[in-house]
């Protein structure tokens, strides 16, 4: 059973034990009212207390609660749970009780034995202290035998103090004729209240938060009404119902707890006959429970609830998803359009200056760490982003000085062209050898050379850096040859 609460919900132990643990104590106002008496009660090492309560009402867990606060070495307590016993058998239990050995002899011969055992405790500090669990089943010659128990004195003072812990009725016998001298030895009465809804709601959260639970499994509302509702307020009864309630989610992997849940539980405890056998099957149905009055300003009666607790523990480290699980673009799409839209959303105005992002809430499971490292990111990728344009812009110069040196050179084979004599492929391209005819002005010291009969060179390449026609070439000397000579050029043929 334990294995349920530990791998299915992680928690520490079993919070619901239907035995009675102190370390579970719920402080709600008639516990921490009935604590309080049996403090002062105690301080005043006295005289008779009576705590009443239903069954389940936490009566023992008080009282083990207020002993384990309690400095042992100034103090000695013995329990006794009470049946149905004799005079004689009680002073028997009493002294068993506080550890001593059980010896035969005569009822005089006991009660002097426990006088001297407790004369001996006070000598050396210490108060004694008995507790009679289940007292309402006590005898009225029993509670007087206890009554003169009490009365047991050494210089003045009494010896041993009584706790009373037993049901109702335990207080209409201790009022009832004949018990006049033990009413006025009473010196405190405090009764345990069942508990109302919102301190059942609370009660639970208490116990789950005291072995670690960090809202799996969530209980709604309506679970929490019936476990109230069936369990009547009483402790005992509520940790019988979450109890089995959990052991039912944990076998059918429920990370939820609703009101179904609750119902199914409850009927199966109503048909075990382990949970008030009295009530009927209408009593099962929702509509009360839904019908009840609830305050609008009330808090939330669901777990878990805004500060049920605290966790102390790292938040997982959540893996991407692989790429077959992750959502479609298209399927998101449609996801938020079937999505309805409150009518207060659309009337939300922007509190923001235009221009600026309005910041977005954060998800559940978003750590202030990664909302830390975001920005650090963000920086990362912009300097990335800013390395990758600079290198880009110097290709990008590098390539414009390139292009414009092929242009220049380009440009410049076009206006000189290249001169005769030097090794062009020009002359070594031609397809057939021709003879070569000549013109004044190459006499007169010119070297152009006339190629008009020679046969056109497809390609050729002046410098390796531009491609020309030798007809074209051809052309150009053949222009020149036809301009009209200067007045200088007459006079001197040479300058031509």
């Amino acid at each position: 059973m334990l294995d349920i609460y530990k791998i299915r919900y992680q928690l520490k132990e079993h919070p619901f034990r239907l035995g009675p643990d102190h370390r579970f104590s719920f402080d709600h106002p008639s516990y921490a009212n009935a604590r309080a008496y049996l403090k002062y009660a105690i301080s005043q090492c006295e005289g008779f207390i009576a705590i009443t309560g239903e069954p389940g009402t936490g009566k023992t867990t008080l009282i083990h609660g207020i002993l384990a606060e309690l400095d042992k070495t100034h103090i000695r307590v013995a329990t006794l749970t009470c049946a149905q016993l004799d005079p004689r058998s009680l002073i028997e239990m009493v002294l068993t009780s506080f550890g001593l050995p059980r010896k035969e002899g005569s009822k005089a011969s006991l009660l002097s034995e426990l006088e001297e055992f407790l004369i001996k405790q006070r000598r050396s500090g210490r108060h004694a202290v008995l507790i009679v669990d289940e007292a309402q089943g006590m005898s009225p010659d029993s509670l007087e035998e206890l009554r003169l128990l009490s009365n047991l004195q050494h210089d003045n003072r009494l010896l041993m103090q009584v706790f009373l812990v037993g049901q109702e009725h335990l207080l209409d016998m201790i009022h009832a004729p004949g018990m006049e001298h033990l009413q006025q030895r009473l010196i405190a009465a405090s009764h345990l209240e069942p508990l109302d809804l919102e301190e059942t709601v609370t009660y639970v959260e208490h116990r789950l938060c005291h072995v670690g639970w960090q809202g799996d499994p969530a209980i709604t509302e309506d679970a929490l009404r019936l476990i109230h509702k069936f369990s009547e307020g009483v402790p005992r009864r509520i940790n019988l119902i979450c109890h089995r309630l959990f052991l039912y989610g944990g076998l059918e992997h429920k990370h939820e707890l609703v009101g179904e849940d609750a119902r199914h539980v409850v009927e199966e405890l109503h048909n075990e006959r382990v949970l008030s056998p009295g009530l009927s099957s209408g009593d099962f149905s929702g509509e009360r429970i839904e019908a009840e009055p609830r305050d609008a300003e009330a808090p939330a009666l669901s777990l878990p609830r805004k500060g049920s607790f605290v966790s102390t523990e790292q938040p997982e480290q959540r893996s991407m998803p692989p790429q077959s699980e992750m959502p479609s673009a298209e399927s998101t799409q449609q996801t938020r359009s079937a999505s309805p839209v409150p009518e207060d959303e659309g009337n939300k105005q922007s509190t923001h200056p235009p221009g600026e992002k309005e910041p977005q809430p954060r998800e559940n499971n978003e750590s202030p760490q990664a909302e830390s490292e975001e920005p650090a990111m963000r920086s990362g990728q912009d300097g990335s982003w800013r390395l990758i344009m600079v290198l880009a812009l110097l290709a990008g110069l590098l390539l414009v000085a390139a292009i414009e040196t092929d242009i220049s050179d380009r440009l410049m084979g076009v206006i000189f062209p290249a001169p005769v004599g030097t090794s062009s492929p020009v002359s070594s391209a031609a397809s057939s050898p021709e003879k070569k005819e000549s013109d004044p002005a190459t006499e007169s010291g010119i070297s152009v050379t006339n190629t008009t009969n020679q046969q056109p060179v497809e390609k050729v390449i002046w410098k390796g850096t531009i491609q020309r026609n030798s007809s074209e070439l051809a052309g150009t000397a053949a222009g020149l040859d036809s301009l009209p000579a200067t007045e200088d050029e007459l006079k001197d043929p040479g300058n031509r």
